[in-house]
């Protein structure tokens, strides 16, 4: 039996008519049944997020993936700000927090293959692409 799951992709891109790899994907991305694609750039223009609209969407999907540039190893400003209001103790983490369990969640980098080696070559701990439980 095929489980259908609903997949939210959350958008950050400062300048996209300057991507070469991650327009495409947007595209992509937006083009593809039961996948929901929010430009955190351009849902709020101001950095105004709308925390509990977020939250919301978060609980009604099952895949969330970030999709964005890597910018000196690090997320754009929006999608910073992004994970610093929405996911918050007592939603993601600490006592009580876990709206989140059993989500799966992805990153989609916008860079080339093995463009995060020289990093990930440098941590002692593993990467995985299992579900965070």
């Amino acid at each position: 039996m095929l489980i259908k799951r609903r997949v939210l992709v959350l958008f950050a891109h400062p300048s996209l008519e300057r991507s070469e790899v991650n327009v495409e994907l947007l595209r992509r991305s937006r083009e593809t049944e039961a996948v929901t694609v929010v430009d955190l750039y351009e849902q709020y223009p101001d950095f105004r997020i709308d925390v509990e609209a977020e939250q919301q969407r978060l609980l009604e999907h099952d895949v969330i993936v970030f999709m964005f540039p890597l910018y000196w190893y690090s997320t754009p400003a929006i999608l910073k700000e992004w994970q610093d209001l929405v996911l918050e103790y007592g939603f993601a983490y600490g006592k009580d927090g876990n709206a989140l369990h059993g989500k799966w969640f992805a990153w989609s980098l916008g860079c080339p293959a093995g463009c995060m080696a020289p990093l990930l070559s440098r941590l002692s701990w593993q990467w995985s692409s299992s579900a965070i439980a």
